[in-house]
């Protein structure tokens, strides 16, 4: 059973991937671990040999916005023997199962697995990401048909050296891929070291918070970033502070769910790039929709990421557009979009009904609005945790 495709859009606009650490194919099931860098995407996992997993919490039936079906799983584990704190090693050539088997569930629901397979330590390299695209979040995680307009989103070897605007907090995300295919390693959090050391300038503050490292750089300031794993130290970026009028051009990329009942927007990215076309992360946008069906909204922090969504005709027309600006001091850019009205049953991805906009079900409709309000809602909340 897969979340709902309302609720995943709302996901998407939050920034968050989906609903456990680890879940089977299904997703009827998932396990959350304690003292561990989640991995989206599906099984079989990969974790760093010698990971130690320890149950924090497991789940029988949907993610969240749907009812639950099931009171409970049973979750048992082969592969390897449990520990006297009921957790589970991770080792090379032993891969470890676990199958959840659903207890006192409303309707008819099978058991599955799902399996954690170790790599070896140098088989991974580390890299300090800036968030994750749209597009890339979720062909990560579920795999949903993504469709693009405006400039291709820039690939994380774009952001080199790592240049974060003078003064401004960037939540960036320490991750673990294997050095053959880049798929997402996991490992014990508490296990890993993360240094930075000045090479010119200011030391950058550092605050860790799990897998996110929010670095604040003073103009100026160069330092080198490494992780510890394994007693293997893995090279980060370098970490640049530059200055205020460092950012020279905006690129726009709107992001669409693309279904065979239409389009859906979703999300508008700035990236901001410097005279000689290198990112500069942690730009605050100011956002707004210059024409067209589309409602834009930052959450309460201006980034570079904005939810986007329909505000909808009265009379739904079959092309849709819209035109919406970012702007940071003097820079200013617009993208034009256009896109296949939606016409399926799904209503949620709609913006408030005012100013001539009309809900699909009718202006006012609380259901379309509670659904947006939720997704504003978890986009506020994880923009100010951030």
């Amino acid at each position: 059973m897969r979340c709902r495709v309302a609720f995943a859009l709302l996901l998407v606009a939050s920034g968050v991937a989906g609903c456990d650490d680890l879940r089977t194919d299904g997703e009827a099931f998932g396990l959350n671990l304690d003292d561990f860098d989640g991995l989206p995407g599906a099984p079989p996992f990969l974790v760093v040999d010698g990971t130690r997993l320890c149950e924090e919490s497991h789940r029988c039936g949907p993610c969240e916005g749907d009812a639950p079906i099931c009171m409970d799983a049973a979750v048992s584990v082969d592969g390897a023997a449990a520990d006297a704190d009921g957790c589970y090693t991770a080792l090379i050539g032993a891969p470890l199962t676990y199958t959840f088997t659903p207890e006192g569930c409303t309707e008819a629901t099978p058991a599955e697995s799902l399996t954690v397979e170790a790599i070896a330590a140098d088989a991974v390299v580390a890299r300090l990401e800036p968030p994750l695209t749209t597009a890339e979040a979720l062909a990560d995680d579920d795999g949903w048909v993504i469709a693009t307009q405006g400039a291709p989103p820039p690939a994380v070897v774009d952001f080199t050296p790592l240049q974060l605007l003078a003064d401004a907090p960037v939540e960036l995300q320490l991750h673990l891929r294997a050095a053959t295919g880049g798929r997402r390693v996991g490992f014990n959090q508490s296990a890993g070291v993360f240094a930075l050391q000045a090479l010119a300038g200011e030391l950058p503050g550092v605050v860790e918070d799990g897998s996110a490292r929010t670095i604040t750089a003073s103009a100026g300031a160069r330092a080198a970033a490494s992780f510890t794993l394994a007693g293997v130290e893995r090279p980060l970026a370098e970490v640049v502070g530059v200055d205020a009028d460092a950012p020279a051009a905006i690129e726009l990329t709107a992001f669409f769910l693309d279904a065979p009942e239409g389009q859906q927007p979703i999300q508008i990215e700035a990236q901001v790039v410097d005279a000689a076309g290198v990112p500069v992360v942690g730009v605050p946008i100011g956002w707004r929709v210059v024409d067209g069906d589309l409602v834009v909204d930052p959450g309460e922090v201006a980034g570079s990421t904005a939810s986007l969504s329909e505000c909808l005709p009265r009379r739904p027309k079959a092309t849709r557009s819209g035109v919406v600006e970012a702007a940071y001091g003097d820079l200013r850019a617009t993208l034009a979009l256009t896109w296949r009205g939606y016409e399926g049953d799904d209503p949620y991805n709609v913006g408030p009904c005012e100013g001539g906009c009309g809900c699909r079900s009718g202006a006012g409709d609380p259901a379309a609005l509670a659904w947006l309000a939720l997704g504003l809602g978890l986009l506020r909340r994880r923009r100010s945790a951030g």
